[in-house]
């Protein structure tokens, strides 16, 4: 039976051949790993995978492994709303040594039968610290994540949003706290600016069968409307707003339109020339709710303390 670590030594072992044998960054080499297990759910859904195990393989049945997982990967991206519109495009970047080592790797076992809890644990098992660190990923702490999801419990009725959901790990939790209320369907929406995180997340939360999940590649904290927002992202659209955004990170008044923020405007000075994007998160979060809505956010100690943002707060 396989627990989350040893399927995260199967990632890290992938991740490391990547790189090994076609010489791939690290960011490459999770955006490679992201597609072969997109492509390899959906094989598996088929019934019918391609079978490949390296071995003592001839250049003939890599060729043919090889040519077959590419074509099958194009049909499944095609056939994906879900999916990354470059992939269509450029399709699997890695040679066909590297790209058969990595089905080999994962021969024999069913991503499809593993649960979500079990995909959550290994993933975090394996963004270690320093992988963490270079491809600029934070993890918010498992406990934090399960204390806050259980405090605000959310029903099968709510419309659920993170938008800023990195690899989805409030939503999966929520996820996980809904399909203990039985059949019903939970709705989940998810919202993060960088295409790498978002496919964590669509890894992570798009092939649970107790919820639907949506997901906008898109800023948050635009205007509403902006290129990439979908019209699902509007004010007053959320029974449960769930997030940890990214905060000490300063917001420049010239890249974004600060009117349609009240903690941006100083009674004495007008509109202020830049803003902590922890008050603009909570404040679009605000904005996002409905009457009665819920939220359920990461803050650091300062938007209570920091005297310099009394106004705002």
């Amino acid at each position: 039976m396989i627990d989350a670590r040893l399927l995260a030594n199967r990632y890290q072992t992938a991740h490391n051949e990547m790189r090994n044998v076609d010489g791939l960054q690290p960011q490459e080499a999770l955006d490679e790993l992201l597609k072969y297990l997109f492509f390899k759910e959906r094989d598996e859904e088929t019934g019918n995978p391609v079978e490949f195990f390296e071995g003592f393989a001839s250049a003939a049945a890599i060729a043919e492994a090889d040519a077959q997982i590419r074509e099958r990967f194009a049909s499944y991206v095609a056939s994906s709303s879900a999916s990354p519109r470059r992939w269509r495009e450029e399709g699997f970047l890695l040679s066909p040594s590297a790209l058969t080592k990595l089905h080999s790797i994962f021969a024999g076992f069913r991503l499809t039968s593993t649960g979500f809890d079990l995909r959550s644990s290994a993933l975090r098992v394996f963004l270690s610290g320093p992988l963490r660190k270079g491809l600029g990923i934070f993890l918010t702490p498992e406990d934090v994540v399960r204390e806050i999801v259980a405090a605000l419990e959310p029903q099968t009725s709510d419309q659920i949003l993170d938008p800023a959901c990195g690899s989805g790990t409030f939503l999966m939790d929520a996820a996980q706290f809904i399909s203990k209320q039985g059949d019903a369907q939970g709705k989940l929406y998810g919202v993060d600016k960088n295409p790498r995180m978002l496919q964590l997340a669509e890894f992570n939360c798009g092939h649970l069968s107790n919820v639907t999940f949506h997901r906008a590649c898109a800023d948050s904290l635009l205007p509403f409307g902006s290129s990439g927002h979908p019209d699902w992202f509007r004010e007053a659209a959320f029974d449960l707003i769930l997030t940890n955004p990214p905060f000490g990170v300063s917001v420049d008044g010239q890249s974004y339109s600060f009117d349609e923020f009240v903690t941006c405007t100083d009674t004495r000075k007008g509109t202020v020339k830049k803003q902590g994007s922890e008050i603009m998160f909570l404040e679009r979060a605000m904005q996002l709710l409905r009457p009665g809505g819920r939220l359920g956010i990461v803050l650091p100690r300062s938007v209570i303390t920091n005297q310099r943002i009394s106004e705002a707060r």
